[in-house]
């Protein structure tokens, strides 16, 4: 809505500069993930196909030379990009796709067989999940004093562990890491300990990410951000992203949003691998709780009144309080786009001008 709304609609194909295309997943994120039963699951799984052909084959006005004046409102991750037919390689080649970011689907992975290639997509402009509908009212405080407060739990999770086998491992090796390193018991708040069962709802998940330093967030099915890294965010928690498929990606490989503003190495923990076996177990020490400890209490504050004053509103998407929110930070770059300069990079350059300097 923000979009159209900074924009002036014409009638004539000839006379546009963009062509808007809303694609929206929204039967699919009522129903969940994973396939209902019985003629509701049936609907869900022909939605599922005929959707994602859509983009393919029912865009009349796309062609070689409007492709680039497309931009596709795609509200999941790239996962489920499936662009086939004589349109698939134009979207991906020269569209902007606004996505929640390159889940590259893992599943084949899991069953021991060699993991999916990955799929690039020139023209990406990577959003982050919203989360307010899980955000308690009035719960979110981002004074100065709250970024410098001593929270009481250094490390805390809420994670699903029937989603991947690695996390379960992560669940019990991370407190023996810690009793090493002569951390109290009571600073780690994980499943598993301290009688912590199944995730909790959310408005328990916000009490403990308020109170952590730092919020467990490991890939589960994919190698993309799950909403929970999002979530601890929102919360002055720094969440540790591990990749459970131990692909040894780069921080460059991540698909965060908006990298030319943020700082991202600042307010998250990147652990590219874990040094598993093919049996799915860790080694004897991941590391992640002696790079946890090495945080000073002045660095985590630091880092805290950074998130919550500059990183958040780029995070955000309705909060009218929130200026430079994140509809705001896709204009802004669509605007930087269609004037020529190209997908921003890491640091406010665009690709082009960066290869051009190169």
């Amino acid at each position: 809505q923000r979009i159209v709304e900074r924009c002036t609609l014409v009638r004539e194909p000839a006379d546009a500069d963009i062509f808007l295309v809303p694609f929206f997943f929204g039967f699919m994120m009522t129903f969940g993930w994973d396939h209902p039963r019985g003629a509701a699951g049936m609907g869900h799984s022909a939605m599922v196909r005929s959707a994602i052909q859509i983009p393919s084959t029912g865009l009349a006005l796309l062609n070689d030379a409007t492709a680039q004046r497309h931009v596709i409102l795609f509200t999941t991750d790239s996962t489920w990009l499936g662009f086939r037919g004589p349109h698939g390689s134009i979207l991906t080649h020269n569209a902007t796709i606004i996505n929640l970011g390159d889940d590259d689907e893992f599943s084949a992975a899991r069953a021991g067989a060699s993991p999916k290639g990955t799929r690039t997509i020139r023209g990406s402009l990577t959003v982050p999940h919203r989360v307010s509908h899980w955000l308690m009212r009035g719960s979110l405080n981002r004074t100065d004093a709250f970024a410098a407060v001593r929270r009481p739990y250094l490390l805390s999770s809420n994670v699903n562990t029937a989603r991947n086998a690695l996390r379960g491992e992560l669940l019990k090796q991370l407190p023996k890491e810690a009793h090493a390193l002569g951390v109290a018991s009571g600073r780690i708040l994980l499943q598993g300990t301290h009688g912590l069962g199944n995730p909790r709802v959310p408005s328990e998940a916000a009490a403990v990410a308020a109170s952590s330093d730092f919020c467990l967030c490991p890939t589960g099915d994919a190698k993309g951000f799950t909403a929970r890294f999002y979530f601890s965010l929102m919360y002055g928690c720094m969440p540790v992203f591990v990749d459970t498929y131990s692909r040894g990606l780069t921080f460059e490989n991540l698909s965060l949003p908006f990298r030319q503003w943020i700082e991202w190495p600042r307010i998250m923990v990147f652990v590219p691998k874990l040094k598993a076996h093919h049996n799915q177990r860790l080694a004897a020490n991941t590391g992640i709780m002696a790079r946890l400890v090495g945080v000073s209490q002045q660095e985590l504050a630091a880092r805290r009144r950074y998130l919550l004053t500059h990183a958040l509103p780029l995070l955000t998407y309705d909060d009218p309080s929130v200026p430079n929110d994140v509809p705001d930070a896709v204009i802004k770059e669509l605007e930087h786009r269609f004037a020529g300069g190209g997908p921003t990079g890491i640091g406010g350059k665009s690709v082009r001008r960066r290869r051009e300097e190169a």
